[in-house]
């Protein structure tokens, strides 16, 4: 029996393509009849059935609950193409930075593989003739018996699956985006995290969704928008609730300036653009350092095996 593998679901080129048909006329589920995936094909099943649309969304499982509420808000204010293509824009802004990570991590990826092979292959396979050459004209070397005694206990063909293990490993968190922003973000993280839920709570807001609604149906685990939205309801003030709900001191200022001037589309617009310009700069002093640390990691272990292999043969040459 074959073993039939699913694809993975592309949401960014599924929002783009289906912006274009929805903008040029064609309906949803006419665009989702022209697709193969099996997302779209259960995604139109649901509407076929008479599933509402962002339901329909919510029942594949391939939509965050963030995807799903501004799909909800679209299908009431007939904006489903705009709203689309706005999802589109996000998905690929978000690619686009995790690229740029991606693209700085790799060089210093490729110089810690090269370190782990440069170590295996020392231990392996130059330790063993130089040790015994030298316990020959010196009677040994403790540095070179304590490699050995490794390379005895741990067989090359462990240690090797070992090393592609973890270089296995460390592509694959490269290749995640979510792992890589933290890796690169590290404390960071959730304040990248309170910018995404604001510029989403604003695009409901924009869009003409009331604060509460749009509160509620925003909770990503670390912001809780049905929180935000029990407090609103008991009465309590947009700075004090958002404070409360454990928001930024930065974002808090903005909410300010919201209830002073009555535009809060305009004030949460305003942090996102504070915030986005931000993580540019923060990123890019981040990843500078990158790279010279894996050098420097690099040069370490060279080090490392060069001291292991040249001080006891300079130890046996001063013997002679």
């Amino acid at each position: 029996m074959g073993i039939k593998w699913r694809r993975r679901f592309n949401k960014e080129r599924f929002f783009y393509e289906k912006s274009i048909y929805l903008m040029n006329g064609l309906g949803l589920v006419e665009s989702l009849g022209l697709s193969d995936d099996e997302t779209e094909i259960e995604l139109s099943k649901h509407l076929q059935g008479g599933a509402a649309l962002a339901d329909s969304f919510e029942r594949t499982g391939a939509f965050t609950r963030r995807e799903v509420s501004v799909i909800r808000l679209s299908e009431e204010t007939g904006t489903i193409g705009a709203a689309f293509r706005g999802l589109y824009e996000d998905l690929k802004e978000e690619r686009e930075l995790s690229g740029k990570i991606r693209t700085v991590l790799i060089y210093p990826g490729i110089l810690i593989g090269a370190t782990f092979t440069f170590l295996y292959a020392a231990a392996y396979y130059l330790v063993p003739p130089i040790h015994g050459m030298i316990s020959g004209i010196s009677g040994g070397s403790a540095i070179l018996d304590l490699v050995m005694a490794f390379t005895a206990a741990v067989p090359a063909r462990v240690s090797g699956i070992a090393c592609l293990g973890i270089m296995a490993f460390s592509f694959r968190c490269i290749m995640d985006r979510e792992k890589v922003f933290t890796l690169v973000l590290g404390r960071k993280k959730a304040q990248y995290g309170e910018m995404m839920f604001i510029k989403e709570f604003n695009k409901l807001v924009s869009g003409g969704m009331d604060v509460l609604r749009a509160a509620e149906l925003l909770d990503d685990g670390v912001f809780k928008g049905q929180g935000l939205m029990a407090r609103l309801t008991r009465g309590e003030g947009l700075e004090a609730a958002f404070r409360k709900e454990g928001f930024s001191e930065l974002l808090l200022s903005y909410i300010h300036m919201a209830e002073q001037t009555g535009d809060l589309p305009v004030a949460l617009e305003s942090y996102i653009s504070n915030r986005r310009s931000w993580f540019e700069d923060y990123l890019k002093r981040k990843t500078a350092l990158v790279e010279p640390m894996a050098v420097i990691l690099m040069g370490l272990a060279v080090l490392a095996s060069a001291s292991v292999i040249l001080l006891p043969m300079l130890d046996a040459y001063e013997a002679l």
